[in-house]
């Protein structure tokens, strides 16, 4: 094989291999923003959007997101949720049966926004 047909050939791999994905799918469904702001739904009680605590603890998780990727952040939202749920009378048998219970999530990411 000559040296260009094997410059194109390792281009052509390259080009296949950019093309795939990235990254492995979370194991914790719905996307990362909404669970960002579920978490402050969850912390001030509320699901008031326009609470001022809630608009700048969504501004900070958001900055989470950018700066950690969406699945390592959505996992953190998921435990300050499950921290709060092991808190009160809806408690799961364990912190980590909450992680792994899929229905545990707010309403923005079981409705797909606010």
């Amino acid at each position: 094989m000559s040296a260009c047909m094997e410059l194109i050939a390792a281009l052509a791999i390259l080009a296949i291999a950019q093309s795939a994905p990235a990254a492995t799918q979370c194991e914790i469904k719905g996307d990362a923003a909404h669970w960002a702001y579920d978490a402050c739904f969850w912390q001030f009680e509320t699901d008031d959007d326009l609470h001022p605590g809630v608009v700048a603890c969504a501004e900070r998780n958001l900055a989470l997101v950018r700066s950690e990727g969406a699945c390592p952040a959505t996992r953190i939202f998921k435990s300050r949720i499950c921290k709060l749920v092991q808190q009160t009378g809806d408690r799961l048998a364990s912190f980590e049966a909450c992680m792994a219970d899929p229905s545990v999530e707010g309403s923005t990411v079981r409705n797909g926004g606010l």
